[in-house]
């Protein structure tokens, strides 16, 4: 697994940055920066299980799944990802591939500066390089218009 980081300043206060980027609806706005259709199933609860989807090209459902650690609303929340989803079906990962997804959401005099921690597969790190500069524009831009 590599790490990853990513930022984003955003002129919006903490919880409604929270809320657009965790509702159902905004979600699948600014996720789409990953993979057109993407959505999840789950409800952000510590503990809760968490299914994070998208169609496959060949009309099947693909994605991971994993559980939330920790929630804190509006400061941070942290999945673990245990596995791909793959023609529908969960595929675990070894158990020492723990793969943490942490966002913290940090008040900065009103604003929110959004910061993303991950861990993601080595053959990952070019594409989450790439999606996730534009997964945070798309946040920024929900959360900054949105009334």
């Amino acid at each position: 697994m590599e790490k990853k980081h990513y930022m984003a300043h955003i002129k919006a206060p903490r919880e409604k940055v929270w809320d657009t980027m965790l509702s159902e609806e905004t979600y699948r706005l600014w996720a789409s920066a990953f993979t057109e259709g993407t959505y999840y199933e789950g409800n952000w609860a510590t503990g809760s299980k968490m299914k994070f989807l998208a169609p496959g090209t060949d009309g099947s459902i693909i994605g991971m799944y994993g559980l939330v650690r920790e929630s804190k609303k509006p400061e941070y929340i942290i999945v673990q990802h245990m596995g791909e989803i793959r023609d529908d079906k969960e595929d675990p990962w070894p158990q020492n591939d723990v793969a943490l997804e942490t966002y913290k959401l940090e008040d900065k005099d009103g604003d929110t500066i959004v910061h993303i921690d991950i861990d993601v597969p080595k053959d990952w790190a070019d594409e989450m390089d790439e999606k996730w500069p534009e997964a945070l524009m798309l946040l920024k831009d929900l959360a900054e218009n949105k009334s």
